[in-house]
């Protein structure tokens, strides 16, 4: 059934048998972090011997994962780094890549460009639901999911930090934080251009300048990109349903007003027209579908137009650095779908979607040269969204109007659901850092958010709540050498509730909570040829929420899960052995466990099996290996080579565990010639063509038949040339 499995009863033995395998998987793990512990200890005891530099790979790593600039080693928390340098190596350009090259993150597209599901550590972003994980671009937090899958460019950093991050980050960081730094705007003009083409009829192009407008006073930068490509997945018509055309643009000036004061202010634009919902279906409805294959009679589509504005205002007070940041953003967006999935006319989708965000935010810092830091501030945002969806029926019944011939269909809307949503948050947030030793830090942070939401119904009938808590974080980092850091962290965090569109399981759904409790150490090892890093967890989860879908209705629903927990480690390794190669190499596990479930007004759920299932949509590992050799060849031209592997264990789709995406390996390989100037390179993604699930939506968790959504990341072979000046 396309990737993944479905299975129904289990007999004694077998179920005996697979409890056995998870038995022994948990043993090899304990053994491999055992294993590793002597190695961490024994490399950094060498490291204090060792007369060697430290190689390029392993220079010093600084990061902003704590609001301050920090030496990725001394941050008591499990967070993965792209450089740059990898950024372009690897030819990141969405957080999808920035996924399989990072232990226990994933990230799936659920239906159509904006709609996703980025999971840290087995929480994930739900359909209707708040993120789970907090999406910050130059210091400014994007509060709205549906703008998480714009593509990268411009990129100088991005951080992925683990665990709740609630303490800084705020309200839905209860999974983690995504954390992207842009290229700063030059004193001296530089700039690059990219061009690239691809199978799938992908046409790309990347530009960039920037420079001063007044010689240190008044820097700029302006960056654009382009995508257009008629995809790579057809449906039995022979049309390109994953098809699209992306635009962006972004200009940025920084204004040194006096030695003390800076302002910087950006604006971003990007539009994108995609192909979307190109669901399968895998049962029969009227006996006229094509099962395993993409037929529905309408050639689904989006369009995303997003915009925004911010403007941060830098004051060094000697005391403290206070940074005021106000930010604005608005997307449109719609969507034109066929409603029963199939070559038959039997109902179409259109949804109209327009939300805006505004941010107010004022933070004191202190400088980081003190035994005592600390950081202070607080936060106003303004959430607005408004959505629409109209269920047309064709009069003209399903048989008429297919895929050839659209004029027999009489469309009529039979029903419309309305959502007006405002969400305004209020957050206080500290964090203070004191030097105990000069060998132990504690850090001890404070979040209070509380989120006053109101929706409007059709017909104007309204509902509010409120949804507040704390959010702690403690934690012991203790400098064993200047090579060995252990820590451990104690953290909450929190993910607002909120209503269902319509009162099929219940009007609203409730908040989340998390406490979770970290152990973990950070080495350098070999002379400074390595790092390794090592991490366990446990997360006790509250009121988890859960997706189900109403057909009858055509409603999105969230359900609460009263308690859930994780179990989980993470190994981290990076080595430049030698001048011209890079190795790196991550693996995450996790153990998670649905401990109880609701009763569900559905006969089609069996809710009784459920407790004692693994979390949905979590996959239960994660290992990801790259590899890059670059070697001189002729005058200042090099040569280079990259592998990137990556292996997702099992997942499954919903809280009954009868549907499951069985492990499968994934690689992507890359070559070419570069100087300091001038870089050409040709990719194969995906090179096996390994064919997969985004996602899998079972007949009585939809309330209609199985459909699953392919995955279009299949093997694409492509060419690109840069030139930097």
């Amino acid at each position: 059934m396309n990737g993944r499995t479905r299975t129904r009863a289990l007999s004694r033995n077998e179920d005996q048998e697979i409890k056995k395998g998870i038995i022994m998987k948990k043993m090899k793990m304990l053994m491999l972090c055992g294993a590793a512990l002597p190695l961490v200890a024994q490399g950094a005891a060498a490291q204090d011997g060792a007369g060697s530099e430290p190689a390029a790979s392993s220079d010093t790593i600084t990061v902003t994962a704590r609001r301050r600039t920090e030496n990725l080693q001394d941050v008591p928390d499990s967070v993965t780094v792209l450089g740059s340098e990898v950024i372009e190596d690897a030819g990141v350009r969405g957080i999808n890549d920035v996924a399989a090259m990072t232990s226990n993150l994933n990230y799936m597209n659920y239906e159509q460009p904006g709609v996703v599901a980025v999971s840290i550590r087995g929480i994930s972003q739900l359909r209707i639901g708040q993120a789970s994980v907090a999406f910050v671009v130059d210091g400014v937090t994007v509060y709205n999911p549906q703008e998480f899958s714009q593509e990268l460019f411009d990129i100088q950093q991005i951080e992925v930090l683990k665990g709740p991050q609630g303490a800084l980050y705020g309200i839905n960081s209860i999974g983690g934080a995504i954390n992207i730094t842009t290229k700063q705007p030059s004193n001296e003009i530089e700039g690059m251009v990219r061009l690239g083409y691809a199978k799938g009829n992908e046409k790309k192009a990347f530009a960039r300048v920037s420079g001063p407008l007044v010689e240190d006073k008044v820097l700029f930068s302006v960056s654009g990109n382009y995508r257009k490509t008629d995809g790579l997945l057809n449906d039995i018509y022979g049309r390109d349903v994953d098809a699209a055309e992306e635009t962006g643009l972004r200009g940025r000036l920084v204004f040194n007003l006096a030695d003390n004061l800076t302002a910087d202010f950006r604006g971003t634009y990007t539009r994108l027209d995609a192909g979307a919902l190109y669901f399968a279906p895998e049962q029969n409805l009227f006996g006229g579908e094509v099962l395993g294959e993409i037929n529905a009679d309408v050639l689904q589509h989006t369009e995303r137009n997003v915009g925004s504005a911010s403007g941060k205002i830098s004051y060094e007070a000697g005391f403290a650095t206070v940074d005021f940041i106000s930010a604005w953003t608005k997307l449109t967006s719609s969507v034109h779908q066929d409603g029963d999935t199939t070559g038959l006319s039997a109902f179409e989708f259109i949804g109209d979607n327009e939300a805006k965000t505004i941010v107010e935010e004022i933070r004191f810092t202190s400088p980081s040269d003190q035994r005592f830091r600390w950081i202070f501030g607080g936060l106003y945002m303004n959430f607005n969204r408004y959505e629409t969806t109209d269920i047309m029926l064709n009069l003209n019944g399903p048989f008429n109007g297919g895929a050839g011939v659209p004029s027999e269909k009489d469309l009529v809307v039979a029903s419309q659901n309305l959502d007006d949503l405002e969400n305004n948050i209020y957050a206080v947030f500290g964090q203070i850092n004191y030097d105990v030793l000069d060998n132990l830090e504690l850090t001890l942070a404070l979040r209070y958010d509380a989120d006053h939401a109101k929706i409007t119904r059709i017909g104007g009938a309204t509902q509010t709540d409120t949804y507040s808590a704390w959010q702690p974080k403690a934690s012991l980092a203790y400098h064993f050498t200047d090579d060995l850091m252990g820590y451990a962290t104690f953290s909450k965090g929190f993910r607002s509730g909120g209503f269902n569109s319509v009162n099929v399981f219940g009007a609203d759904y409730k908040q989340e909570g998390t406490t979770n409790y970290e152990a973990g150490v950070k080495s350098t090892l070999f002379g400074g040829k390595a790092t390794l890093s090592l991490a366990g967890f446990y997360t006790d989860y509250k009121d988890q929420q859960i997706f189900i879908y109403d057909l009858a209705t055509s409603s999105q629903n969230l359900v609460n899960a009263p308690d859930s927990r994780i179990y989980g480690v993470e190994v981290d390794f990076a080595a430049r052995p030698f001048e011209g190669l890079d190795f790196n190499a991550s693996f995450g596990y996790l153990d998670t466990k649905l401990k109880s479930f609701p009763d569900l007004p559905s006969a089609s759920v069996d809710t009784s099996i459920i407790p004692g299932k693994r979390i949905p949509l979590s996959t239960e590992y994660t290992a990801n290996v790259s590899a890059q050799y670059e070697h001189p060849i002729a005058g200042d031209w090099s040569g280079f080579g990259r592998v990137d592997y990556e292996r997702r264990g099992d997942m499954y789709w919903q809280a009954d565990n009868l549907d499951v995406q069985k492990a499968f390996n994934l690689v992507n390989l890359r070559a070419g010639i570069e100087n300091d100037n001038f870089t050409a390179s040709v990719y194969v993604k995906n090179a096996f063509d390994k064919a997969y699930l985004e996602n899998f939506f079972p007949g009585e968790w939809l309330g209609f038949i199985d459909l699953s959504y392919p995955s279009n990341n299949r093997r694409q072979y492509g060419f690109e040339a840069s030139y930097k000046f």
